[in-house]
């Protein structure tokens, strides 16, 4: 049990070949602190979107970018920052995809949103900081539903 919040930081280039590290990363610091890995799925899921995103917009697909990563952890929730230092990004110019009217790409955001209780999109001097937070499914300490009625 997590008595206080604990942080982690990790540096990484915006090359898509790294960001399996940067899963596996946050995946074991939320294997450590006790999230399963239904928990923690959603969560990793955001994290690989948002480095993508740094990659594909602020950095025009370029692989030498400064991408920089903060988890903050407490017992009921994790805090994820991604810092891109590219081009910056407003989030009042994005638009939903059409659902719709399915296509290759442009669905980052959307998944954000919908893996994570709360995402927001900070412009910086230089660049942009993804907030991205998540509540436990199962607060610490208490025990997990049974399955199927057992």
């Amino acid at each position: 049990m997590l008595e206080r919040e604990r942080i982690e930081r990790l540096g990484i280039r915006s090359d898509p070949g790294l960001f399996r590290e940067a899963r596996r990363w946050l995946a074991g610091i939320l294997g450590e602190a006790g999230w399963s890995r239904e928990e923690a799925s959603d969560v990793v899921v955001a994290l690989s979107e948002a480095c993508s995103n740094a990659h594909r917009y602020a950095y025009d697909g370029r692989k030498d970018g400064r991408i920089d990563l903060r988890v903050a952890l407490s017992a009921e929730r994790v805090e994820i920052r991604v810092r891109d230092y590219g081009k910056g990004f407003d989030l009042r110019e994005y638009r939903a995809p059409d659902l719709s009217q399915p296509h290759e790409g442009g669905y980052g955001i959307y998944l954000m949103s919908r893996l994570t209780d709360r995402l927001e999109h900070r412009p910086m001097e230089s660049g942009t900081l993804v907030l991205m937070v998540k509540s436990r499914l199962v607060p610490v300490g208490c025990s997990r539903p049974a399955r199927g009625g057992e």
